[in-house]
């Protein structure tokens, strides 16, 4: 904020009849300067001049000198007070505070254009959230939502799907899954699950991807993983997209890690970089590093955490606004930019003495 008074600086208007050396007196009372300091000075005095013309933006001004590509609005002619000032100016003795509030021209026009250009840069600087803002494109999407759900109507419609499906190379991972799956999963083979009783909290995904020796699934609300566990043990626990919609993360961990015999495993999957979806409800996000805390917060040794992720940012733009199956024929990128994670896991497992 500037102070008061630099809040009450005015800078000398300077006419065209006013001759070097009264300009020269307005910087200076020095009775001798040499003709270097003089034209130095002098050069310092018409920038100050120059300054006076400008645009304005709600309350601050811009000076002409800058570029701003944006719609030129009315300023008005009694604008004197030097709001943005530059090295010349500072040097010069002027205040060098960065901006200024206006304390002139309050003008109807300047005070228009001024707020359709502040509203111009809000529309500009505020992200789209998936509605458009023209009525027009608002309208049609609105008809092809209708539309949609009137041909998913007809009968017949998921044989097309899944023929469609099956000439462009789709899966039933989806685009943001598909390295995740394949990771975990190879993870869990190196376990010899073949040997292992197996939980999964909130889904039956892994009973069909993973030949386990026995497969159980609880699901919510029948069981709440945050209020307690349940009186098994099992050798892996899975909870496959479950902990980003928990109100109670750390409980859940806890109740978690008593359910995991010693020796056994738990493996957890969550997303990050996802729009908000609330499966009752939507509450956090992780990274590796971030899950791997959590779970040696919770009991298991953080030395005995192994993580990973996986993401890239054309996936993630993709994620934004619908779930994206991956279809080979599109050439959906499946490298990974470790700068956007859109699926991040870890196992942990738990020592044998407990």
């Amino acid at each position: 904020m500037p102070s008061a008074s630099a809040t009450q600086f005015r800078a000398p208007v300077l006419t065209p009849q006013q001759t070097p050396s009264s300009r020269l007196d307005t910087l200076s009372c020095e009775a001798r300067v040499s003709r270097v300091e003089r034209s130095q000075r002098l050069h310092r005095a018409n920038s100050v001049a120059w300054a006076q013309q400008r645009v304005r933006i709600g309350d601050f001004y811009l000076p002409r000198s800058r570029k701003v590509k944006l719609p030129r609005p009315h300023y008005s002619s009694d604008c004197r007070d030097v709001l943005i000032l530059g090295s010349h100016e500072r040097e010069a003795g002027f205040p060098s505070s960065g901006f200024l509030p206006c304390l002139h021209s309050q003008s109807k026009h300047a005070g228009t254009n001024s707020y359709e250009l502040l509203k111009t840069l809000m529309e500009i600087a505020t992200p789209y959230d998936g509605v458009p803002r023209n009525p027009i494109k608002r309208t049609a999407k609105r008809i092809f939502e209708i539309a949609g759900h009137t041909v998913r109507a007809v009968p017949g419609y998921h044989r097309v799907v899944q023929a469609v499906d099956t000439l462009t190379g789709a899966d039933g991972f989806g685009w943001q899954r598909k390295i995740m799956y394949a990771e975990t999963k190879e993870l869990v083979e190196q376990l010899r699950p073949e040997t292992l009783d197996a939980l999964e909290v909130s889904g039956v995904r892994w009973g069909s991807l993973v030949k386990f020796k026995s497969f159980k699934s609880v699901d919510f609300p029948e069981y709440d993983v945050c209020a307690a566990p349940l009186p098994e043990q099992y050798d892996l626990v899975i909870a496959d997209q479950v902990f980003e919609h928990l109100l109670w993360p750390y409980r859940a961990g806890k109740n978690v890690y008593q359910m995991v015999r010693p020796g056994g495993h738990f493996l957890v999957m969550t997303p990050f970089l996802v729009r908000v979806h609330a499966h009752p409800t939507d509450c956090s996000r992780w990274t590796e590093t971030g899950i791997r805390h959590l779970l040696a917060e919770c009991g298991f040794p953080i030395d005995q955490i192994r993580t990973g992720s996986w993401g890239n940012l054309s996936c993630v733009r993709a994620e934004l606004t619908q779930f994206r199956k991956y279809r080979r024929l599109f050439h959906h990128s499946l490298r990974d930019q470790h700068q956007y994670p859109i699926q991040v896991w870890a196992l942990a497992t738990k020592p044998a003495g407990r």
